[in-house]
């Protein structure tokens, strides 16, 4: 009896262990828990105090953030946006195609200084169902920053990745290089990826409109203007600037898009009153159509080295809008390798609604910041046959990029080098005693 009743005692004590150690699991459980929700709603309060990050223009930002599915990993929180009709198609083998699916999260990490929100999209390649979250962690990602700029990772698509069948709208991302000793610059095709959505469509790019002064480019063509560019209602004395632009050649594979017999595009060159120096826009909103205004006023009391800028400024205006209806018309894969950062930028909508005309004007302005700037010192110094320092010509490269973030922001340029590219723009411009250009009159 003693015995049984000793075993008896022995299991009681061996379930109240058991229960105890149930109970101290769940605290430590609830502990944690609790500790995970307090980050993720001090998380959640900061992002909803300081909405409207750049980052939420991208088109990754799809659906609803789903706060109460967070999850916290090495003081790093991510929280879910609630699956949207965004996906990546990618082409395989045989041209058939596969629906890539992608996972986009909110990330925060709390072991930086100052909390900042990016966004993180995990890329499922495979046939295999990734359900928890530790298994998306493993997952190759695109990473964007509060700013809503791609950061290069390696896990990223493969640099040799096919480009995707043209089923939906095709992006790629590019890594660029440049070679501050020769000036060369190598871009590579990083992958290429569809956006299957209503968010974006080359048809919502271009709000009208690209102004300013100032621009150049690259390729092949014949030296005279033909009927593919129109200056019927283009004055004398700009007719004759453009035609020796034409002749140098510092902007050919520009003007070959609009010259010669197999020109697939139109542009068209008028002197009138407009709001503007200058301004080029779709023609009648017509594809493949391109008119450039310069206003009568500008060409009157400019100098011939200003407008010189000035045309080319435009030029490179109506070379992007070309390069919008080729991707409308089915190659944007050329459109991609030509314009990879503004393409990019589009697809982020980094500088808002394409589709309004500050937003527009600001995507090209950008474009020709980054890239042109040398090309339009090169043009304007062969037109004018280096007459005047590089330097000079450089200033005037800058001339219609006043207020873009690259000429506010670049090292390339000081306040004492924005002061005497103002100058010597607005010197030109009006034809003032320092100015070193003459005038058509």
């Amino acid at each position: 009896m003693k015995k049984n009743k000793l075993l008896k005692l022995l299991k009681i004590g061996i379930i109240l262990f058991g229960v105890t150690l149930l109970l101290n699991s769940c605290q430590e459980q609830d502990v944690l828990l609790s500790e995970k929700q307090e980050q993720i709603n001090q998380v959640k309060s900061w992002f909803e105090q300081n909405k409207n990050f750049p980052l939420e223009n991208n088109v990754f930002f799809k659906g609803d953030l789903n706060w109460g599915n967070g999850e916290v990993a090495n003081q790093k929180i991510y929280i879910p946006l609630k699956r949207s009709n965004l996906e990546l198609t990618k082409k395989g083998k045989n041209h058939k195609t596969k629906t890539t699916e992608t996972y986009s999260y909110l990330f925060f990490d709390l072991n930086q200084e100052n909390l900042r929100v990016n966004l993180k999209v995990f890329i499922n390649k495979s046939e295999d169902d990734f359900s928890t979250f530790e298994d998306k962690l493993k997952l190759p990602f695109l990473f964007y920053n509060q700013d809503n700029n791609l950061i290069t990772n390696n896990r990223y698509y493969s640099k040799n990745a096919e480009a995707p069948e043209r089923a939906c709208e095709t992006y790629g991302v590019y890594e660029h290089s440049y070679d501050p000793n020769t000036g060369e610059t190598d871009t590579t095709l990083m992958y290429t990826f569809d956006v299957c959505n209503d968010d974006f469509s080359w048809n919502d790019v271009g709000g009208s409109s690209g102004s300013g002064t100032g621009t150049g480019g690259n390729s092949n063509a014949n030296s005279t203007i033909d009927d593919k560019i129109d200056t019927d209602n283009l004055d004398a004395c700009s007719k004759a600037i453009l035609e020796a632009i034409q002749s140098g050649k510092a902007i050919e594979d520009i003007v070959n898009q609009f010259a010669g017999e197999n020109a697939d595009f139109n542009w068209t060159l008028e002197t009138t009153n407009t709001t503007d120096a200058a301004n080029t826009d779709w023609d009648n909103q017509t594809a493949s159509n391109y008119l450039t205004k310069l206003n009568t006023s500008y060409v009157n009391s400019a100098t011939k080295l200003s407008i010189a800028r000035t045309i080319i400024h435009e030029a490179i205006h109506a070379y992007i809008l070309s390069y919008i209806d080729i991707a409308k018309n089915g190659d944007p894969e050329l459109s991609l390798k030509t314009f990879p950062e503004l393409w990019n930028d589009l697809v982020a909508k980094k500088y808002g609604n394409p589709n309004t005309p500050s937003a527009w004007n600001k995507y090209q302005h950008e474009e020709m910041a980054r890239n042109y700037i040398t090309s339009i010192s090169n043009a304007l110094s062969v037109w004018d046959n280096n007459s005047n320092t590089s330097l000079y010509y450089t200033d005037l490269a800058w001339g219609g990029l006043y207020g873009t973030e690259i000429y506010n922001q670049t090292s390339d340029l000081n306040e004492l080098d924005r002061a005497r590219i103002e100058t010597t723009n607005l010197s030109e411009d009006t034809n003032s005693t320092d100015a070193k250009g003459n005038p058509c009159n």
